[in-house]
């Protein structure tokens, strides 16, 4: 999840500032982590660590572009006979990754644009970073569902961004700024609040495709779920004293 860090998270105060949403089930019930710090501040960097072994958050669109890696995840999963699959409600012309990913071993890659073809409502919901996670949820599931094969999926989401656009048919649970949130989210009130209400649907939206899989046909004991912030929310957010990062 984008900017899923403890800075926002530890504001969570149930019920009167609900930052998970349905995410809050998986959170009691589930494995949950916690002291963990980001490969670095910001999407790109975190995503080449984790996938690409590098310290080069350019490493997609410089000169190393067209070189093909050892040993990155995806090569791993390849090698044990997963299909490997790449999905963002983002467009992946971002950082030349609708060509990098598939050079690396991911064999379908959707984004944006896929996802408006298959699901045409999404298009009114288009912002300047893409559609709603919930679509990217929506496919993933579709996939999970109908695959016959071991099947490695990784979902990179984008809604929990400036500029905090929170979907017009969704409905918040209930948020509120407190002196602690006024303490550490900078700017107008209203930004504030959607700052709360962007996590808190991001969080959400995770939380509805968790249930979904939980109460789906297929065994979930044979589904491995990792939910993972790449970085701390934005520069708008300052951590609280004593924060473990999650």
């Amino acid at each position: 999840m984008e900017s899923f860090g403890s800075n926002v998270l530890v504001l969570d105060k149930f019920p009167e500032n609900n930052l998970l949403g349905s995410l809050r089930d998986a959170f009691q019930k589930d494995f949950v982590f916690e002291r963990f710090v980001s490969e670095d501040n910001g999407t790109a960097p975190s995503l080449a660590a984790l996938f690409f072994n590098s310290t080069s958050h350019n490493i997609s669109h410089n000169s190393a572009q067209k070189v093909v890696l050892k040993d990155t995840p995806f090569k791993v999963f390849k090698s044990r006979g997963y299909q490997v699959i790449f999905i963002s409600p983002g467009n992946l012309m971002w950082r030349n990754l609708a060509n990098y990913l598939p050079l690396q071993g991911v064999d379908k890659v959707f984004d944006q644009n896929t996802l408006m073809k298959f699901y045409p409502e999404s298009k009114k919901e288009l912002t300047p970073w893409g559609l709603p996670d919930e679509y990217a949820y929506r496919l993933s599931f579709q996939l999970l569902e109908e695959s016959r094969e071991p099947l490695f999926l990784v979902v990179l989401t984008v809604t929990n961004h400036p500029p905090y656009v929170v979907p017009k048919h969704y409905t918040p649970y209930p948020v509120k700024i407190t002196e602690e949130v006024k303490a550490h989210i900078e700017g107008s009130e209203e930004e504030k609040l959607q700052i709360l209400r962007t996590f808190q649907y991001a969080s959400d939206a995770f939380g509805q495709f968790i249930q979904q899989v939980k109460k789906s046909p297929f065994k979930k004991e044979n589904t491995h779920r990792c939910y993972r912030g790449p970085f701390a929310a934005s520069s708008k957010s300052i951590p609280p004293s004593g924060v473990s990062f999650r």
